[in-house]
């Protein structure tokens, strides 16, 4: 049970990253987007606090909801919005099989565009 209750293995990340990476995988990136993409595919998923890797998926999953929804849902909105998590990981596993659904992101391709919007890439606003 103690080795249960110790086990740092992020299974968001391990769910995610992969989706993440893939979709920015071949895009013109900087070297800082290179070394962080690094970060991420050479990551065990296990959260230490000494490694970037973990930071980064992080840093990642909480800016995303704020680049998906932040044309469509106004900032007194947003605020009540507290589950919001939730539907942007239904959006991106969604978008990984390619729903183009009014449902999920607007099209595969807006994926990498989402992810270079204030995430870990470099900012284009």
């Amino acid at each position: 049970m103690k080795k249960l209750q110790m086990d740092q293995t992020n299974l968001w990340a391990k769910e995610f990253v992969p989706v993440l990476v893939q979709a920015v995988a071949g895009k013109p990136l900087s070297k800082i987007e290179r070394k962080a993409l690094d970060e991420l595919r050479n990551w065990d998923y296990v959260d230490r606090k000494d490694d970037a890797a973990p930071l980064i998926f992080h840093l990642w999953m909480k800016e995303i909801p704020k680049v998906l929804f932040r044309k469509d849902i106004p900032p007194q909105v947003d605020k009540l919005f507290e589950e919001k998590q939730i539907v942007v990981d239904e959006l991106l596993r969604r978008a990984a099989k390619g729903d183009v659904s009014p449902h999920g992101l607007r099209k595969t391709a807006d994926l990498p565009v989402c992810l270079r919007q204030r995430c870990i890439m470099s900012p284009t606003s």
